[in-house]
């Protein structure tokens, strides 16, 4: 057999990990996954444990970003419907517009969610509009399709366990420079190739340091009322900064969101925004407490999370950096966990160029 190819995958959110399991995939690879947090700790830079996560594509069609997110509804399917400890769940999503909202310019992230036939429509089952009697009062339009909602805790342990299991070697490290994983892979020659699933400390890591990543704050609430599906509005009443959506996690809380507020970095908990979103959910989902007002929300934790957003969306190339070559992987913004596998699978391409195998 000849000798295995040596692969350092930088960063252990879950762009880092699926990137890892994927690779791993290949016997003629040998990985070593090093980052600086892992699946159970908590730090401000740390955004995947802070993710509501489901799949609610936002991609233009045509782009980059919409191979990925097509390319990782399937991979998700099969982990609702086939491996429940992976903590995926298939939900009933409904996506509920405002005429107000999808006029306004300052939206348009969120655009495609908006639209009667999007291009995801053709690949989600049970996609069609919803009839007038199933709006709520102040909603204009909707529609209706199967996703999925991840219990983002129990998921990055499943995919933490698998890239164990798969034989990656995981290290805990601070890099200051990118090409200083080449020399973490162990033994006396250094990694041909470095991917690099930095997040948001892509905007300051040496020999990167890509001035159009930035954050894109976002806060949740976690509550132990239950709602029996997956529900966004293409806008709210309150700042273009405030987005609305509740989200069911499986055998979990229920995820009550939240914000999108872009370059701001603090991570305290604003309590005026958790009033307000706590106001959103009762009025646009009265199921939450048979109809009472948001006092008979049981509250069960805050969490705030920066989104490693970037201008141009997802960085998904690669180049020589120092001698060193480097796999691109970051930028994802606030659809890290439903483009993924897309990326990873990108990814996977690009490795397999410069590798020749």
């Amino acid at each position: 057999m000849a000798e295995q190819k040596r692969i350092v995958v930088v960063g252990g959110g879950v762009s880092g990990l699926t990137s890892a399991l994927v690779l791993a995939s290949h016997p003629e690879y040998k990985i070593t996954l090093v980052a600086e947090e892992l699946p159970g700790d908590e730090a401000p830079l740390y955004a995947s444990p802070s993710a509501g996560a489901n799949y609610l594509p936002v991609s233009t069609e045509g782009s980059a970003e919409h191979q990925y997110e097509k390319d990782t509804y399937p991979y998700f399917w099969h982990l609702a419907t086939k491996v429940p400890e992976s903590g995926v769940s298939l939900e009933d999503a409904r996506l509920w517009n405002r005429v107000k909202d999808i006029q306004n310019e300052k939206r348009d992230w969120a655009k495609e969610l908006t639209f009667d036939r999007p291009w995801f429509s053709d690949i989600v089952p049970d996609f069609r509009a919803l009839n007038a009697e199933e709006l709520p009062a102040t909603i204009d339009s909707g529609t209706t399709f199967k996703t999925f909602c991840v219990n983002v805790p129990v998921y990055l342990e499943y995919l933490y366990n698998k890239v164990q299991d798969a034989g990656v070697i995981v290290k805990k490290a601070s890099l200051e420079h990118i090409s200083q994983a080449a020399g973490l892979h162990g033994g006396a020659l250094k990694a041909d190739v470095v991917l690099n699933c930095t997040g948001i400390r892509a905007a300051k890591i040496g020999g990167v340091a890509d001035r159009k990543v930035y954050p894109a704050r976002g806060q949740i609430c976690l509550v132990e009322n239950a709602c029996s599906f997956l529900t966004t509005t293409s806008g709210t009443d309150d700042g273009d900064s405030d987005v609305f959506y509740v989200q069911p996690r499986f055998k979990g809380t229920t995820v009550i969101g939240g914000s999108y507020q872009k370059g701001i970095w603090d991570t305290e908990v604003d309590m005026e925004l958790t009033q307000r979103m706590l106001r959103r959910a009762v009025d646009i989902c009265p199921e939450l407490t048979d109809g009472k007002g948001p006092e008979s929300l049981k509250v069960v934790g805050h969490v705030v999370g920066l989104r490693p957003a970037r201008e141009g969306g997802i960085r998904v190339d690669k180049e020589r950096i120092d001698g060193v070559w480097v796999v691109h992987n970051y930028g994802h913004g606030g659809y890290g966990y439903q483009s993924s596998y897309g990326c990873a699978k990108a990814v996977e391409g690009h490795v397999k160029e410069i590798l020749g195998v």
